[in-house]
């Protein structure tokens, strides 16, 4: 269980995934998937500003 709260996101996934949520945001049309997945890095990222982002 440890093991799950210490996980770090790459920062290659984080800005992927910031990249597909910011895409469907400007479209208009954000899926659950997008924000699901972008939520997930950045409350893994290891820079704590990160999870202030949204």
């Amino acid at each position: 269980m440890e093991d799950v709260l210490d996980e770090v996101v790459s920062s290659e996934d984080l800005q992927k995934f910031e990249r597909v949520f910011h895409e469907q945001l400007h479209q208009g049309n954000v899926s659950h998937k997008a924000q699901f997945e972008y939520a997930w890095c950045l409350v893994r990222s290891k820079y704590p500003t990160d999870i202030r982002k949204v």
